[in-house]
């Protein structure tokens, strides 16, 4: 995903667990450091958030349209995909609803 920007579609969740664990790098070891060290507001914790959120939500929407397009995907995969969309997009509703002042 890193290298091709195209979504990489696990067959199934310990699969995904698998290449989570294989996706911890240099570059993110270093970024999750700088985060850590910095003194940031709670409105740019906030807005971190949302970038992060709105990532994997964009993400999920890109394998779910991937999938719905492979008319050999099964469709309790389909299925999964798309509720954990709907959980990023319900997640990133609440953040940007939580008052920062």
């Amino acid at each position: 995903m890193c290298e091709t920007n195209k979504p990489v579609v696990p067959p199934s969740p310990d699969a995904l667990i698998a290449l989570q664990g294989l996706r911890r790098s240099e570059k993110l070891d270093q970024l999750l450091a700088h985060i850590e060290s910095i003194h940031i507001c709670a409105w740019e914790s906030q807005q971190l958030a949302l970038v992060l959120v709105r990532h994997l939500e964009k993400f999920h929407d890109a394998v779910v349209a991937e999938l719905n397009g492979d008319e050999r995907a099964p469709h309790n995969q389909i299925a999964r995909w798309a509720i954990d969309a709907d959980r990023l997009c319900r997640c990133r509703q609440l953040l940007e609803e939580v008052d920062m002042e």
